[in-house]
Formats: structure tokens, sequence, C-alpha cells
């Protein structure tokens, strides 16, 4: 991935000698979010135009190795460690290693699930918590 690309995070972080400009982590988690849905895509048949959506619903583990610098490009990896597919569901379990410069600088494991014209707006759940 191009690190010299406009980020929009990282555009509007407060550099200085203590905290230098990376890529920020949350644009890394965002990325994460991408990764899954091309992978559910191209490997599952998750196709949106026809009636598929997908959410990310857990990180199982988040490790930050070292600051992804702006500059040299990350090098992007995902593999698929589990996966429960149905008529109208996908469950899958990914990892991530994300590397620049030829070092680890994230890896995690998440889980997403992708549902196929299921209208999930009309499903009651709580109002959210004010505490």
């Amino acid at each position: 991935m191009d690190t010299l690309r406009p980020l929009p995070f990282s555009a509007e972080q407060r550099v200085g000698p203590n905290h230098p400009a990376h890529v920020s982590g949350a644009e890394i988690i965002m990325i994460t979010g991408s990764l899954g849905c091309m992978h559910a895509w191209f490997f599952h048949g998750c196709h949106w135009d026809e009636g598929w959506a997908g959410f990310g619903n857990r990180i199982h583990r988040a490790d930050f190795k070292r600051l992804a610098s702006l500059g040299p490009p990350l090098r992007l990896e995902s593999r698929e460690t589990r996966c429960r597919v149905g008529a109208r569901r996908v469950v899958l379990r990914l990892a991530f290693d994300f590397w620049q410069e030829d070092e680890l600088v994230y890896t995690s494991e998440q889980s997403a699930m992708f549902f196929k014209e299921k209208n999930l707006a009309d499903q009651e759940s709580p109002p959210p918590s004010l505490v």
C-alpha cells in the first residue's frame, strides 16, 4: 500500500521529535476491513450488487509492532484461518500481517460476517448505554 498518498487521519497528526509522522492505527484497522471485504468478494462470492453486506465483528488480537512510517510502502498479507458458510451467511476469521521494509509493523486476527439480503435494520436492539 502506498503510504505517500493522502491518508485522512495521518494528514492531521501533530508531528514532533517524540511523535513522528506515521500511518495511524485507525487507518491500519480500516485497511483490514477493506482486505476482509475483498477476501469475501473474491473467495466466497459475497458481491454487494447481489445483496451481500459485510460487517467486522471482532478483533481477537491486534499487535502494533512498530510505527508504519509515511514513505515506504506497506506489504499487506491476509489469510483465512476459519470459515463457516451458509446459503445466506459467511463468517470468516482472518489473520493479517503488514510489513514495511521487511519488518512486521502490524499483526492481528479478526472476524467478519457477511449476510445476503438480510434486513438488519428491522432487528430490535437495546438503546445505547449512557454509562
